[in-house]
């Protein structure tokens, strides 16, 4: 772990990172905003992430909410629009209804983003309620990306995941049901404990779900 950067410095990188990106303001442009909270640690993350602690959690919303309108403001931001927002973690859904609507209100007010722009939140299902469900989707979000990773419920365990099988399978029947911005989940193979037929079923178990598309990982 490195020391923060702060002041000057923030603005010294942000320049030199300017200054590599190309200057065609046509070329395609993704923005990716990072919420570093996981309320446990599933075992085969090695990203850096914090517990997901509701002070800590409000102020570091306050200060990012700050940055979006900072460096929206740059000449840089404003040159091209944005084909594609993602905001990843983490565990973006252990977040608030109202941090989510404030953060994806947010974005798109500042930001230039194309009128068909694809805006992405990441998590998991669990403790994901219709209020954060519908506040996402109100504040502009289009696309979900639920981290499943497995549907069996003793595999699940092992990765330090949420939730059963069928608590699984209910929520992401519920959410889709909507049928309001697609759904795609995540699925690992190779966890610990998940046999060749583990697998077999947990994709059976996808295409029960309701999901529209789905993102397999060995």
């Amino acid at each position: 772990m490195t020391r923060p950067i702060t002041g000057d410095a923030i603005q010294s990188s942000l320049q030199k990172a300017h200054a590599l990106v190309p200057s065609d303001i046509h070329a395609p442009r993704c923005l990716y905003i990072h919420i570093p909270f996981c309320r446990v640690r599933c075992t085969y993350c090695n990203f850096f992430q914090y517990a997901s602690s509701k002070s800590l959690i409000d102020t570091y919303m306050e200060a990012l909410r700050e940055e979006i309108r900072w460096k929206a403001a740059e000449a840089w931001t404003q040159a091209a629009p944005f084909q594609a927002v993602y905001i990843g973690g983490g565990t973006p859904t252990d977040l608030s209804a109202g941090h989510i609507h404030d953060l994806v209100s947010d974005v798109r007010r500042h930001f230039p983003l194309t009128p068909d722009c694809e805006i992405t939140l990441e998590g998991r299902v669990n403790r994901f309620g219709l209020d954060k469900f519908e506040a996402a989707l109100e504040a502009g979000v289009n696309r979900f990306s639920f981290g499943v990773q497995s549907f069996n419920t003793d595999v699940r365990k092992s990765a330090k995941r949420f939730d059963d099988r069928d608590t699984v399978l209910e929520t992401i029947n519920r959410l889709a049901s909507y049928n309001a911005a697609p759904i795609v989940l995540d699925l690992l193979y190779g966890l610990p404990h998940q046999t060749l037929e583990i697998w077999q079923q947990d994709l059976h178990d996808y295409l029960d779900s309701g999901a529209h598309g789905s993102i397999c990982i060995s």
